[in-house]
């Protein structure tokens, strides 16, 4: 296995872990304070991302120093925690936001959402491109993923965008938040089923 390739992997997955941690903690921190559940979910999706990365350190740190193969049955098992994650992060977000939307709560801000959607779109693209590359040379299903978890990311990233960008523009709209936040949790239940049926493939394979 290329040692090079190795090493970047676990370069970008320590750069996704870094990023993540800080865009989640600040997401999950203006979600709260702002009343915004988009924003809340969108951090805890940034948490389950550092997850998913985990995997990668973990799956290549050891063949970097030691050139040793890991036990594919646990990083199945281990990717299996995480499309559970996602489906449960996906109920608990669809259940919060129908209660905003049937309480006709609204968040106080979206400029945090604003600012934050807009850093993470430029930052996943830049490591959605780099992991696809790594990913498809080195032919792992766990850097595909990882990269599957940060195209997940992109796509919740436009959501947040649009959807604080019309509340900016237009405050009257109060169930933008709500709707947003709906869309997420579904963007969010189909990455975790893929997931899993992508596991049932290969399990039928090996």
């Amino acid at each position: 296995m290329n040692k090079n390739l190795v090493n970047k992997a676990i370069l970008l997955a320590w750069i996704t872990i870094i990023y993540n941690i800080v865009e989640g903690s600040a997401s999950l921190f203006w979600g709260i304070s702002e009343g915004s559940i988009a924003l809340a979910g969108f951090g805890a999706d940034s948490i389950i991302e550092v997850t998913s990365s985990s995997l990668v350190l973990w799956r290549f740190e050891e063949e970097a120093i030691n050139n040793k193969h890991l036990n594919l049955k646990r990083e199945r098992q281990a990717t299996y925690g995480i499309a559970i994650l996602f489906i449960l992060l996906s109920f608990i977000m669809f259940i919060t936001s129908a209660y905003q939307l049937i309480q006709q709560n609204h968040p106080q801000s979206t400029i945090p959402g604003l600012i934050i959607s807009f850093i993470s779109l430029f930052t996943m693209f830049f490591l959605l491109y780099e992991k696809k590359e790594v990913g498809l040379k080195l032919k792992s299903s766990t850097v595909i993923k990882d990269a599957s978890c940060t195209f997940a990311c992109i796509k919740l990233s436009v959501v947040l965008f649009i959807g604080s960008l019309l509340f900016w523009v237009h405050p009257s709209l109060w169930w933008v938040d709500g709707i947003a936040s709906i869309f997420l949790a579904y963007l969010i239940y189909k990455e975790g089923l893929f997931t899993l049926n992508q596991l049932n493939k290969l399990h039928k394979v090996v």
